[in-house]
Order: structure tokens, then sequence, then C-alpha cells
């Protein structure tokens, strides 16, 4: 955990109230594995240790209750050791420095971490960390229909973006969703459909790539007055199916 790494950003103090916080606070102790698991990463493999020092202080920081300390000069004096007369508008070292690391942990979290059970995350122009659950993330490739014209290609793509909604309107931002054949993505929906005279069969897989299987099979007929009902109950299914298995960590 986060108390086991040389921590030379952070005073003994500040240390040891890390520790104490860490056996006694679940959400404390969940956050330090989150952290050591982003610093044992091969995104994180080959960074400068100021790099490192600079996610573990402000996480540390944020975990004690000192948000208020997180700022560019504290971050300049004690992770880069800059003089206590660091200028910020002279210098962009720390700024520069912590957006490589927004966009390293936001690679981080589309490819390795993309089914760990938490996340952390900056907000636009902080340097105060966040955490939270993870989403989910599925890629919603255009539905195939079972007879190729260009009127059903273009139904093929409302068909997949009313599912899309569907997943949306219950599940909000805990499931992300992607166009296409997204890459990062765990999860990943296909769809086909098929129309006689008076109704529509959608047929979908759910694929999840961490498990490299499809998990979930999802086949609906209804009348073509009710096609976007089918969509929703879709969508809702596969919101449920995707959230619960991205709880378990592969």
């Amino acid at each position: 955990m986060l108390i086991e790494h040389s921590l030379e950003a952070l005073t003994p103090n500040e240390r040891r109230r890390l520790s104490w916080l860490s056996s006694r606070d679940t959400i404390t102790r969940d956050v330090l594995v989150e952290l050591d698991r982003v610093l044992a990463s091969a995104t994180f493999s080959r960074v400068h240790s100021a790099a490192r020092q600079l996610l573990s202080f402000v996480v540390g920081m944020k975990l004690i209750g000192k948000d208020d300390y997180v700022k560019e000069t504290t971050i300049a004096m004690r992770v880069f050791h800059e003089a206590p007369d660091y200028d910020s508008s002279q210098s962009s070292r720390v700024r520069m420095a912590a957006g490589d690391l927004r966009r390293r942990l936001e690679r981080y979290y589309r490819v390795e971490g993309q089914v760990d059970p938490l996340m952390i995350a900056f907000k636009p122009a902080s340097y105060v960390p966040t955490f939270g659950v993870a989403p989910v993330t599925i890629s919603v490739s255009s539905f195939v229909s079972w007879e190729a014209t260009p009127q059903t290609t273009h139904l093929g793509r409302t068909l997949a973006a009313e599912v899309a909604l569907g997943i949306h309107r219950v599940y909000g931002s805990r499931v992300q969703i992607a166009s296409g054949a997204a890459s990062g993505c765990r999860f990943q929906l296909r769809g086909a459909f098929g129309r006689s005279s008076d109704a529509v069969t959608i047929v979908v897989a759910l694929a999840d790539h961490v498990a490299r299987r499809v998990v979930r099979w999802i086949i609906v007929k209804r009348r073509r007055d009710n096609v976007l009902g089918a969509c929703n109950a879709i969508g809702r299914a596969v919101g449920r199916c995707a959230v619960r298995a991205g709880r378990r960590r592969q």
C-alpha cells in the first residue's frame, strides 16, 4: 500500500496519519490499493520519480483531509523541491507535470485499468484528485440488417443509437458509451435485425473483452410501432449486465 512507498513529499506526521486512517477506514484503504495498482502498471513504469511522487502526494493529502494544501506552489516546493519564492507565473513546470499526469491516468483507465473497481481522476484546472467508482465502458456498433439495403443501413444506426440511449437513461455516468468498435472499451455490443410485414426482430450480443466471451444474448421481437420500446428494454438489460460484470475484477 501507499504507506509502504517512500513518500518524500509527505511529512512523517502526514505519513503516520495516513497509516492510521488506512488501518481503520475502508475507503482510504481501497484508494491506496488503487494507487498502488496504478503506480505498478506499465503505463507508469517509465515515468520520472517526481511524477509518481506528484500522484502519491496529492492522493495522500486528499485522504488525510488537507485538500487546501494541494496548490501549485505547495506541489512545487514539496514534490519538485523548488525554492519558497517559487513564482508560478515564471514557471510552468507543475502545470505541465499535472497535465501529463492527467493524460497518463486517462490512458491507464482506457487500457490497463478498465476493470479497476475505483478510479482516480482530476477535475479540470484542479490539482485535487477525486475518487469514484470507475464507469463501465461499452462500444455500440451499428446494427446489421438481414436485408442489406440503404434503408436498413439507416435503421441499423438508429436502433443502435436508441439502445445506447436506453442504457444512458437508466445508468447515466455509470456507463460510458462509444460509437463503433472503439478501442479501450471493456464491452462491445453488436446487433442484427430483421423485418416482417408487422414486426421487427432484434438480436444483440454483449461481449466482454476481459473475460473473452459473450456474456449476454438478447432476442426481442416487437411490433413495428413498438421498436423504440424494444430498444429501451434491450438497453436496460445490457446496462444491468455490464454493470454487474464490471464489478467483478477478472
